[in-house]
């Protein structure tokens, strides 16, 4: 479980907000297939963001009743980085997963300059110019990674259960269809 770590420091809603953070384990070729593969998951951003976001709701639809079981098994613990945000109990973990903006990607720090890089012709014309108000944050996109691991992070939700949308992450699948990453 993880806080809100931008939150307004005046917005107690938004301070309080959280989300489940679950690692998957996967083999080094499913991984490169899911993250790196033209159809793979982000490929679907690339062919539409529409396409991507569906994508990424069924893996969540399909992922979900396992990583349910994990969370009564083995209930998130919490590293208190933040005085404001409380614990999570299943149903918020039920919650977070079901809110819009949950998502599944790879962990962060896979994304590093010595890796595999893609050719991908238009997160290279985009890379390094803005498109509909929204910028490329450099070459990251290139990044092939190798790995075992997916991340499946919930939407951020506050005290209330009401879902935080990071104004950073509103456009995240157009941000995907045209650089790549976000």
């Amino acid at each position: 479980m993880e806080p809100y770590h931008t939150a307004n420091p005046r917005n107690h809603p938004e301070r309080s907000a959280r989300q489940v953070c679950f690692r998957v384990s996967v083999y080094p070729q499913t991984f490169d297939l899911f993250y790196n593969s033209s159809d793979g998951l982000r490929g679907r951003y690339w062919q539409e963001p529409e396409l991507g976001f569906e994508a990424t709701k069924q893996v969540i639809r399909l992922l979900r009743p396992n990583l349910m079981r994990f969370a009564e098994a083995n209930p998130p613990g919490f590293e208190r980085r933040s005085k404001f945000a409380s614990e999570m109990g299943l149903a918020d973990v039920g919650i977070s997963l079901d809110a819009p903006s949950s998502k599944v990607w790879v962990g962060e720090e896979v994304l590093i300059s010595s890796q595999p890089e893609l050719v991908v012709q238009r997160w290279i014309e985009n890379e390094g110019r803005g498109i509909m108000g929204m910028w490329c944050k450099g070459p990251r996109w290139r990044c092939a990674p190798e790995s075992g691991e997916i991340e499946v992070k919930g939407g951020l939700i506050d005290s209330d259960g009401r879902e935080r949308i990071p104004e950073s992450k509103v456009r995240r699948s157009e941000e995907i269809h045209f650089f790549g990453f976000t």
